[in-house]
């Protein structure tokens, strides 16, 4: 991993402890590459959450283009 993946790592985990009670855990600029299977892993740790990612968005790619805004939630089946 490179500085910039710890950074954002990090900003994920402190934004997903703050949003407990609410559904809306934050938003996801995707890099080159990168597919929904890969933010999946990165708020759930998982990459079984993709298609809900995809559902949430009314997106139809898995993968992503760079720059592209992802907002990610936590269903009700998500919290514990």
């Amino acid at each position: 991993y490179d500085a910039r993946n710890t950074r954002d790592e990090a900003e994920l985990r402190r934004r997903s402890l703050v949003d407990e009670a609410g559904s809306f855990i934050g938003t996801y600029r995707a890099r080159g590459g990168e597919d929904l299977r890969a933010v999946s892993r990165l708020y759930f740790g998982t990459p079984e959450q993709w298609r809900q990612i995809m559902l949430d968005n009314a997106i139809t790619e898995s993968i992503l283009e760079e720059g592209q805004e992802i907002r990610v939630y936590r269903h009700e089946e998500e919290q514990r």
